[in-house]
């Protein structure tokens, strides 16, 4: 396998390993993706990706910040620890690292010891600057009111913002919001729009209430141009 890379170009893994051993942060991050079990390599190995991503991660290479934590995450990694991927992931976002700030954000919502108000924090700097992830994510805090005052006028603002990108889960978040009138005036022509895109994705609950709407005749025929 060759790597192409600003400090490896044309280089094969033997020759980056030994780069890595002299010290070269790239180098070391680059030997960690490739024994990472992410890699399109037969045999992964976890040991050796933890270790050269630590080395890196430690000389302050953000790639490899990000990915450390995210190895700390993982609900079947021998090495789980929320402690190690919440200082590792914030780490890198604050380097800027949008993906850095979603998974911290979603750490600090979803994990062992929840803190919604950081979690927002975090939410709201990778929605900013246009994750559709983070914006879904951002949406369902205003929306329940974790951490933040319950918004729906927000709620809405963020799944739509998800939701022009594609994202699957905003499509069926907003269609929510439309069919119930929350954050919006009530609409379920564009309720079933949404539920529609959303279906279109395999999103199962979107599948569900487009079939139901449907039989139900709610909805209509589907109005692009509004949409």
């Amino acid at each position: 396998m060759i790597f192409t890379s600003s400090c490896c170009d044309n280089l094969s893994i033997e020759e980056i390993v030994k780069r890595a051993e002299k010290g070269d942060s790239e180098a070391q991050y680059i030997v960690g993706f490739y024994y990472n079990r992410d890699s399109a390599i037969d045999s992964p190995d976890d040991e050796k990706a933890f270790y050269w991503l630590k080395l890196a991660a430690e000389q302050g290479h953000c790639e490899a910040q990000y990915s450390l934590g995210r190895k700390y995450s993982e609900d079947k990694s021998r090495h789980r620890d929320n402690e190690q991927a919440i200082f590792w992931l914030k780490k890198a976002a604050l380097q800027g690292h949008t993906f850095a700030s979603n998974a911290l954000g979603w750490i600090l919502d979803r994990g062992e010891d929840p803190n919604y108000k950081e979690a927002v924090a975090w939410y709201q700097i990778a929605a900013e600057s246009g994750m559709s992830y983070a914006q879904n994510n951002l949406g369902w805090m205003y929306r329940n009111g974790n951490g933040v005052a319950q918004d729906y006028t927000l709620a809405f603002f963020w799944y739509k913002q998800a939701a022009l990108q594609g994202h699957s889960y905003a499509q069926d978040n907003l269609a929510d919001l439309y069919k119930d009138g929350e954050g919006v005036a009530q609409n379920k022509t564009l309720a079933a729009f949404w539920y529609l895109k959303s279906a279109q994705q395999g999103n199962r609950h979107a599948q569900f209430q487009i079939a139901w709407d449907y039989n139900a005749g709610e909805g209509g025929d589907q109005d692009y141009k509004q949409a």
